[in-house]
């Protein structure tokens, strides 16, 4: 009897050899035990009321902290306009708007976001997007007044900007008085420039050849080649005017003056 106890002891220590490649490795039967459960509740994704890190089924969102006032101030750049330009079309004072985009004021009011974003041209939810990317998610609903306006009152034309002051394009509405004229000097850019008279007639002369453009009727051209736009009428023309790049990165700051 006492060498049957012997015995039992013997078989419940015993060790469990388990090939692994060219070794053996020596497991102890209830540590195969465990690992045996531990698999069955892997699979089910818990253990113990725990999840299991490896077989997680429940991910969760990391959360990204953006800052309204960077946004606005990136936009606001990007449209070329000063502080003050997008306090006063918003309706807030200029230091409220300048403590919003340093970031002073943690948390602005939701009617300073809203008249802010309204101004922009921008949604509520856009202000607090982690991806503020504007060159690539630009997206701007204008009106017949555009983003800005641009006035040459000594030489007898304005601009209407339908997009904002960026280098890689332009597009806009030139007014131009009558029997005035725009030289090369005051539009310049060295791409390509789309013109359509929207009323009125309007003349170019490209590399010293008249062009009399009346409306539905349009041009396009190298920028680079000499050029000017006239009016021979009395009565103010207006015309589209695409430049590619835009104009304004030649356009001398003391001529830009935004309305």
């Amino acid at each position: 009897m006492k060498r049957n106890k012997v015995f039992a002891k013997i078989r419940i220590r015993a060790l469990t050899r388990v090939r692994l490649g060219k070794g053996e490795a020596m497991i102890h039967p209830r540590q195969r035990e465990d690992e045996t459960m531990s698999r069955s509740e892997t699979r089910n994704g818990k253990k113990d009321g725990t999840l299991l890190s490896g077989e997680q089924k429940v991910r969760t969102k990391s959360v990204v902290s953006v800052e309204p006032g960077r946004v606005i101030r990136k936009r606001r750049e990007l449209a070329g306009w000063k502080a003050a330009e997008l306090a006063r079309r918003a309706g807030i004072n200029s230091r409220t708007l300048s403590a919003i985009e340093l970031g002073r004021i943690a948390s602005p009011s939701l009617k300073h976001l809203e008249s802010l974003a309204h101004a922009l041209g921008l949604s509520m939810a856009s202000l607090f997007s982690p991806r503020d990317d504007a060159s690539n998610r630009t997206f701007l609903l204008g009106n017949p007044k555009g983003v800005q306006k641009i006035e040459f009152r000594k030489d007898g034309f304005s601009i209407v900007c339908y997009t904002p002051l960026v280098h890689d394009f332009f597009v806009g509405k030139v007014i131009l008085n009558g029997e005035n004229q725009i030289e090369e000097r005051m539009l310049s850019t060295a791409g390509m420039i789309f013109v359509q008279p929207i009323i009125g007639k309007l003349s170019v002369v490209f590399d010293a050849r008249e062009y009399l453009i009346r409306e539905g009727s349009y041009v396009f051209f190298d920028g680079s080649f000499p050029h000017t736009f006239e009016n021979p009428s009395s009565r103010e023309v207006s015309f589209f005017l695409v430049t590619v790049p835009s104009f304004v990165a030649r356009l001398p700051r003391r001529l830009a003056l935004v309305k």
